[in-house]
């Protein structure tokens, strides 16, 4: 996805699927293989449903529709090189600049290094108990600059969010730091009692698979737990979405008990988390009786 610019103009060249964000006729020879370009590519409508769009540009994809235009743009493929040096070493020449004797040698590419940086801090959500008993989730990126015109769901935010809007008016609450200097029972307690909230769930990370939330209705507070399958790296359980998921649960009329019973299986497009669910132990009187 890009606008008129030769990101997307090259993913043309090489034959990927493309969507045109942007075309730039209104800046651009229209005569132009490049205002050609912006009139045949497939258009990204910003306003609908990104991944249906992404799916019928797939299905759709038909390369050749572009290749005419793209070599009306992109002169000489593969003798680009030699072009060059027959047009600049006798300027060179010509100034006395001497020639390499030796090809260059790159640079070597430097090792990757993954980093894992925060996203967004609040979601529109959407979701349904499928007759499997699972949820599936569909959740969009909300910006305060952006309000929110049509609802499509309720509002799951982060601890990091800071627009006061969206935490007065947000379902689900995520605190995404497991090391934070409250207690993640304390910290759970302590929104869920905030009258001036309309929280149903609140969920604090114990580790990358591992979080504490509280249910308002009932004051349960469950520990939850996306179990290592056989054979497979661990899956990592985003406090956020795990709260979308029990909201949506909770409000399909099912119950906290039914959760430690069965556990539940988190449905995000074809990716599928199972999360178990345990209760607090019970703490036996001392000394016993």
């Amino acid at each position: 996805m890009g606008d008129h610019g030769s990101t997307t103009f090259y993913a043309a060249g090489l034959e990927r699927v493309l969507l045109l964000a942007a075309t730039g006729l209104d800046e651009l020879d229209p005569a132009s293989p490049t205002a050609d370009f912006g009139r045949s590519a497939e258009r990204l409508d910003p306003d609908g449903d990104l991944l249906d769009q992404l799916l019928t540009a797939a299905e759709k994809h038909a390369p050749e529709s572009l290749q005419e235009i793209f070599d009306r743009q992109v002169g000489m493929r593969g003798t680009a090189g030699r072009r060059h040096q027959e047009a600049m070493y006798p300027f060179f020449a010509r100034r006395n600049i001497p020639l390499p004797t030796d090809p260059p040698e790159p640079d070597p590419v430097p090792a990757p290094r993954p980093e894992r940086t925060p996203g967004p801090t609040t979601y529109e959500v959407a979701g349904e108990v499928l007759p499997d008993d699972s949820v599936a989730l569909r959740r969009w990126p909300v910006a305060a600059r952006r309000p929110i015109e049509e609802p499509r769901g309720f509002l799951a935010v982060t601890d990091l969010e800071v627009y006061s809007v969206w935490k007065a008016t947000a379902a689900v609450l995520a605190r995404t730091v497991p090391d934070a200097e409250r207690a993640p029972a304390d910290w759970l307690h302590h929104h869920i009692q905030d009258t001036s909230s309309g929280l149903d769930v609140a969920v604090a990370a114990l580790g990358d698979d591992r979080a504490l939330l509280l249910v308002r209705r009932g004051g349960v507070l469950l520990e939850a737990h996306a179990p290592q399958p056989w054979g497979e790296p661990r899956p990592r359980l985003d406090p956020l979405l795990l709260g979308a998921a029990v909201n949506v649960w909770l409000t399909a009329a099912r119950t906290a008990d039914e959760l430690t019973a069965r556990g539940l299986v988190v449905r995000t497009g074809s990716r599928a988390v199972k999360v178990s669910f345990t209760a607090p132990p019970r703490v036996r009187p001392w000394p016993p009786p």
